[in-house]
């Protein structure tokens, strides 16, 4: 079972973008570029490389982490996917939306859904993440300006459930997906 999909209807927040557990950490979310390609993969091969060996196979993860620590070419230009640089300019998290949906997403479906969230595996914990969230949130309002019924989809890695649960998400259904 390699990811879940996650789906919840989400009230919005206020932003913040300096960390809750550490006021000297402050960061810049800003819209990614395709010149951040190099950095962002560099940012996934350590996020993922170091955080998803407690919940998978390390089989499972030689065949996976070539193929998910690769920057996706249309999320570097959609405009709704994000990069957090911290005071010295290097990426700490990355991560968004689109209208567009994953693959292997669910034919006809025509809600948000979240993209490829990654923070860098010494900045866990300190609202990379959710700063991430609620830039996109703030952008998703846009499509329904009352907040109130807008639906959301995100596929998860085991190891990110809990993140997106305390965003107020909810476990659909498990998904095993076929690694190449």
């Amino acid at each position: 079972k390699a990811k879940s999909q996650i789906v919840g209807s989400m009230a919005p927040t206020a932003e913040n973008h300096e960390s809750k557990r550490n006021k000297n950490i402050s960061w810049k979310v800003r819209p990614a570029i395709p010149a951040d390609k190099e950095n962002v993969n560099k940012l996934l091969a350590d996020s993922y490389g170091a955080l998803l060996k407690n919940d998978y196979d390390a089989k499972l993860l030689e065949k996976a982490l070539p193929l998910i620590t690769r920057a996706n070419d249309e999320l570097l230009n959609c405009g709704t996917w994000y990069v957090i640089e911290d005071d010295n300019g290097l990426l700490a998290g990355c991560g968004g939306w689109t209208l567009k949906q994953p693959p292997k997403a669910k034919e006809g479906s025509a809600v948000p859904h979240l993209r490829h969230f990654a923070t860098r595996s010494d900045m866990t914990r300190k609202g990379i993440g959710k700063a991430i969230w609620e830039q996109s949130w703030k952008d998703i309002g846009r499509l329904s300006p009352s907040g109130l019924d807008t639906t959301l989809e995100v596929f998860s890695t085991i190891t990110a459930e809990n993140f997106y649960k305390s965003l107020g998400f909810e476990h659909v259904k498990t998904l095993s997906l076929q690694i190449a």
